[in-house]
Formats: structure tokens, C-alpha cells, sequence
């Protein structure tokens, strides 16, 4: 387990040196920010439950959240209990507040994921296509602030989109049994 930390630890430190510009540092600082609860995901499934022609887009989206959730934040994230990357390695420049919980998997990315998923899934391909490249872009912004490592956005990435598959899954289920 020491060399997966070495290895993702190294791998951050340098992609920070490749990727932080002082003239992008607080456009990504705002985008990450909007991730934060996931409260960006939540008001647009929101808007999207208001409206019977987007409802269906909603209620997937909803589910997959609520599925991450769960078992992203509420048991993966305190059964692997990873600390920070600026916890452990001096290198990493941390360009927001740190974070109270713990690393692994990305929360963000991980509802970045699920959200684009589910709308992808439900069947609005072109603009799922287009909130799979946001999510991407979220997860990139938290190995960019120094609070995540690459292989906490990776699995976040992986397990976001099994969450809005699963929501979906679910979805389909009860509709054929009604």
C-alpha cells in the first residue's frame, strides 16, 4: 500500500508542476468550489425534477447521487480512511482549505460522475457526452488544489459511473414491473 501512495503522491506532485498556472488558479479554485456537497448537482437535478419534460433526467440523476452518497461518502470514504495528499507529502501545493474528511475515493469527481452518467444513461446523449467532459474537468480540479490524488479522482471517475449505471438499472426495473 506504501508504494501505490508513493507512486500517486509522485504522480500529483508532478501534474500540479505541469498543470497549476497562477493565471487559471482561481477559475479552478471556483469550479471545485461549485462541486463542494455536491450542491451543483443537487439544485440542477432540482430544476430538472421541476419540469415533467426533464423529470425522467431528475429522478436518475437524483438516484444516482443519493446512491454515492451512501456508499461513497458514507462507506467507502470512512472504511478506506486514506489521508490527504497534503497530509503526507510536502510538495503538494494545497491551494484551497483542507478538507475534513478523508481522500479516497473523490467525493466530487465520484458525483461529477454519477450526475453525467445518469443524464447519459437516461438517454440525452449529446449533453451527457458534454457533462461526462465537466466531470472530468472536476476531478482534474481536485488533483489541481492539492486535495485529492490521481488515484482518488481515478476511482471516483470509476465508481461515479457505476453509481448513475445503477441508478438507472434501478429506474428501468421498476418501470417494467408497473
Amino acid at each position: 500500500m506504501d508504494i501505490i501512495r508513493l507512486i500517486d503522491g509522485d504522480l500529483l506532485i508532478k501534474l500540479q508542476e505541469l498543470l497549476i498556472h497562477d493565471q487559471w488558479s482561481s477559475g479552478v479554485i471556483m469550479f471545485t468550489n461549485l462541486g463542494k456537497l455536491g450542491l451543483i448537482w443537487i439544485i440542477i437535478t432540482i430544476i430538472l425534477l421541476i419540469f415533467k419534460k426533464t423529470r425522467k433526467y431528475g429522478i436518475a440523476a437524483g438516484l444516482a447521487l443519493l446512491i454515492m452518497l451512501i456508499v461513497n461518502n458514507g462507506i467507502l470514504k470512512n472504511l478506506i480512511d486514506r489521508q490527504r495528499p497534503y497530509e503526507v507529502f510536502e510538495g503538494v501545493r494545497l491551494l484551497i482549505p483542507p478538507e475534513n474528511d478523508s481522500s479516497f475515493p473523490s467525493g466530487h469527481t465520484a458525483a461529477a460522475f454519477a450526475f453525467a452518467n445518469a443524464i447519459l444513461k437516461t438517454g440525452a446523449r449529446k449533453i451527457g457526452w458534454i457533462l461526462m467532459c465537466v466531470a472530468f474537468l472536476m476531478g482534474l480540479s481536485r488533483i489541481y488544489v492539492g486535495v485529492h490524488y490521481p488515484g482518488d479522482v481515478l476511482f471516483g471517475m470509476i465508481m461515479g459511473c457505476i453509481y448513475g449505471s445503477i441508478a438507472c438499472w434501478i429506474i428501468k426495473t421498476v418501470n417494467k414491473r408497473k
